[in-house]
């Protein structure tokens, strides 16, 4: 009833909301709770998305967002519909203020996670199964934090300097949990979002961000790697034309990516054991000939990527080999993209 009641009843808007949240406290109906409020903040931000409103909503949600007893599901529906109405701030500063709310104690439980870890070793080695759903957890809390806050322009972004500040945490976790896909997978969705949130603004992160990928992708190969590099070619792959930096990083990212999954299609014995991988990959390719063709055609590994999709023709799994001609196709017969 969150939509009706805006328009209808926006004078119980409030009450409503202190109501659900209360409702949090009972295990029997938290999960409930959690997602009235993401439709109350969805529907209602006119009442709710005043700076003193969204503060105080985010003190009251910060210790069930920071404790590890509730779901991710329920953390994460907290979250965004308060990203909801850090987004609808009308003024960049006060975005800020209260994205440096959210984010804050979620970085600071990310660090003490980390440091209950133990040490990192090469190869990574398996780590505790709590401690990774945890960073995982968190890690999503960080990226529906900042979703909805596209809107603001460049010149004074509140993304960009709250990012920063716990860019090097970050980080660290990432390349600690780099081989556990549920870490990796929950980094790259983060990557994702700054990268759609920021644009151009992510430029000075952007070398860090995909090395990490990379690297993480060798260790353990999960989806969010290829698309995050996808998207990375669709927003910057024209860049690579006159930036001979750019250029040069993107041709190493797809160079690594492509040698390490060649090198899977020839020697494992059920290549066609993840299609959803190979699905992710062949959609790499495919954007990077339509925004980035010279780019991809330039790489010294071209002739085993075209080697690797003869191959896969062959296979009997429907996605991925339609993935795999649709590139093939585009290479035949090139279109403007």
């Amino acid at each position: 009833f969150g939509k009706w009641m805006s328009r209808e009843q926006p004078q119980a808007t409030e009450g409503c909301v202190r109501c659900v949240l209360q409702a949090l406290r009972a295990p029997e109906a938290s999960e409930h709770a959690a997602v009235a409020f993401k439709n109350l903040c969805v529907h209602a931000q006119k009442q709710l998305g005043k700076l003193e409103t969204v503060l105080a909503l985010l003190s009251i949600c910060e210790p069930a967002m920071v404790d590890a007893s509730m779901s991710s599901d329920l953390r994460v529906a907290l979250m965004e519909g308060l990203a909801r109405l850090v987004g609808s701030l009308p003024r960049e500063e006060q975005a800020r203020q209260a994205l440096e709310q959210c984010v804050g104690p979620v970085a600071r439980m990310l660090e003490q996670t980390l440091q209950s870890l133990p040490p990192p070793t090469e190869p990574p080695t398996k780590l505790p199964r709590e401690a990774v759903e945890s960073c995982a957890c968190l890690l999503s809390l960080v990226s529906s934090a900042i979703r909805f806050c596209d809107r603001f322009k460049p010149e004074n972004h509140p993304v960009y300097p709250v990012l920063s500040s716990v860019w090097p945490g970050l980080m660290a976790v990432g390349m600690h949990c780099r081989g556990e896909p549920l870490v990796v997978q929950a980094m790259c969705e983060l990557y994702s979002r700054a990268m759609g949130t920021l644009g151009d603004l992510i430029k000075p992160l952007l070398p860090q961000l995909l090395q990490h990928v990379v690297s993480s992708f060798q260790t353990c190969s999960v989806v969010g790697c290829l698309t995050t590099l996808r998207d990375a070619i669709e927003r910057f792959g024209k860049d690579a034309r006159t930036d001979e930096g750019m250029r040069e990083m993107l041709s190493q990212c797809m160079t690594v990516i492509i040698t390490h999954t060649c090198g899977y299609l020839a020697s494992a014995p059920d290549a066609e054991g993840q299609p959803e991988l190979l699905t992710a990959f062949w959609e790499l390719q495919h954007r990077c000939l339509v925004f980035q063709p010279g780019l991809l055609l330039s790489l010294p590994c071209v002739q085993n990527l075209f080697d690797a999709a003869i191959g896969s023709v062959r296979h009997q799994e429907f996605q991925h080999t339609r993935a795999v001609l649709t590139f093939i196709c585009l290479f035949l017969s090139p279109t403007e993209s």
